[in-house]
């Protein structure tokens, strides 16, 4: 029972620091003079103050070591720190040398359960707008490629079309 009660301190101690620090981001995001940039990005992919408020988005500064800071005056211990995930090993053959954020410069997701608490944080994948039409649809084919092939004829889409195109058959009873 020892080892189950350690394993669920050890758990509750994640769930403090993923918490923490989603609201440390949260909290960067909305009121972070230098999370500027960080805006006006999630404005420009439908995200407003009121949907990050929602969701508790929030932004790692472009710091190698600002949320390890943050995580070690907040009394979180370094095992823990580096457990959550929230930071990562400068060489990873020495986990216990020098570390540093995982997430910077970049908007941060928290991951909850069904009762609310962060269970981990994750960054939205990059985004770019897509390329216009005239990239995305080009008018002739590349040269080289062979043509393509000969449509089949149209088949009939609907159930009805399906019976009635099927030639007559003779249904056998075996009575």
């Amino acid at each position: 029972h020892e080892a189950d009660e350690g394993e669920a301190e050890a758990a509750g101690g994640l769930l403090q620091v993923h918490s923490g620090a989603a609201a440390w981001c949260h909290e960067d995001l909305l009121k972070r003079e230098w999370a500027e940039p960080a805006r006006a990005y999630l404005k420009t992919r439908g995200i407003d103050r009121k949907v990050a408020a929602r969701w508790k988005i929030g932004y790692a500064p472009e710091s190698w070591d600002a949320l390890l800071k943050w995580a070690l005056e907040s009394g979180y211990r370094r095992a823990e720190i580096a457990l959550s995930g929230l930071v990562k090993p400068r060489d990873e053959e020495r986990p216990e040398g020098e570390v540093y954020d995982r997430f910077r410069g970049r908007a941060i997701v928290p991951i909850c359960n069904d009762v609310g608490q962060v269970l981990a944080l994750r960054r939205p994948p990059p985004w770019s707008p897509p390329p216009p039409a005239a990239q995305r649809f080009p008018p002739t084919r590349p040269p080289g490629l062979p043509p393509p092939p000969a449509r089949a004829a149209a088949r009939p889409r609907s159930l009805g079309h399906r019976i009635a195109a099927q030639p007559l058959c003779r249904v056998r009873l075996n009575l």
